[in-house]
């Protein structure tokens, strides 16, 4: 009887053609529905690992900035309590103005390398330009080629370029120039022409607002110096610190660092006003 059943059972086709499996193909359109589909989760997915990325290297830049801040409370305990040099002026003999010899006064990350001993923390990893320190302009008073020469860094020669600065001497790092103590400084305030270095630590009214150093860049600028308040070089050096997610990080003279949100502004008065208010000191008198 079950052979009966199966011989008027006839397969069930449809028209001239026959389901078959397993042939491996796909069609035009299956494929385009793939790489769409590939392409979507890409663009969601790319900028979430962009933004990973860049806070695993805002974190490297805070824990650098962290070892600054420590390094110069150690030179502070060291030094009677007074600032390394923080401008050119401390540094340069002022005739003119940053424009003489060097009086063999480091500047602040030289004086603060033995605390440190990897001078690696000196570089941003966000930090494509590291141009801190490339105001070379050859063998004349004021070129930060005679502090390298003076100190026999490594590479150093006669007659650098701002180039070749930023391949001796990568920095990424600008220090508060109010601190400074000599004449003639932009910082105001208790100066002495013949007393190059830094303030007093007595002279510092809020050391956890008051900050010691943070990020700027370089832009079009010929070449970038070793110290800064909010705004400065704006719009240029100003907005090439920006490095870390539309913000930078700052290491205040209690020894914390932490990233901040840039303030936006339209000029360099009007974003240093909006730091003031948040709460960014760089005059050491106010509190």
């Amino acid at each position: 009887m079950l052979k009966r059943r199966l011989k008027g059972f006839a397969p069930h086709r449809y028209g001239n053609f026959s389901p078959t499996f397993g042939n491996g193909g796909f069609t035009l359109i299956e494929l385009l529905v793939v790489i769409a589909i590939i392409a979507i989760l890409a663009a969601i997915l790319f900028p979430v690992f962009s933004a990973a990325r860049e806070k695993a290297r805002q974190t490297q830049c805070l824990n650098n900035m962290k070892n600054w801040g420590t390094a110069v409370l150690q030179y502070l305990n060291d030094y009677d309590e007074r600032f390394p040099g923080v401008t050119c002026s401390d540094s340069f003999y002022p005739t003119p103005w940053c424009l003489g010899d060097y009086n063999h006064l480091p500047p602040w990350m030289l004086s603060s390398q033995p605390y440190i001993r990897n001078f690696q923390v000196g570089i941003c990893p966000s930090d494509s330009e590291r141009p801190n320190f490339s105001k070379c302009i050859g063998n004349t008073g004021g070129s930060f080629e005679l502090i390298l020469r003076a100190h026999n860094w490594p590479g150093a020669f006669v007659n650098m370029t701002p180039a070749d600065c930023m391949r001796v001497f990568p920095f990424s790092y600008a220090t508060n120039y109010w601190l400074s103590a000599t004449w003639p400084s932009v910082s105001p305030g208790t100066t002495n022409p013949h007393n190059f270095g830094g303030k007093s630590l007595a002279e510092v009214v809020a050391p956890a607002k008051l900050f010691f150093m943070s990020e700027i860049g370089k832009g079009d600028y010929q070449y970038s110096v070793y110290y800064m308040v909010p705004g400065y070089g704006y719009p240029q050096r100003w907005l090439r610190g920006r490095r870390h997610l539309d913000g930078r990080i700052w290491t205040f003279v209690d020894g914390h660092a932490k990233w901040l949100k840039d303030l936006e502004g339209n000029s360099a008065a009007e974003i240093a006003a909006a730091y003031r208010a948040r709460g960014v000191e760089w005059e050491p008198g106010r509190p």
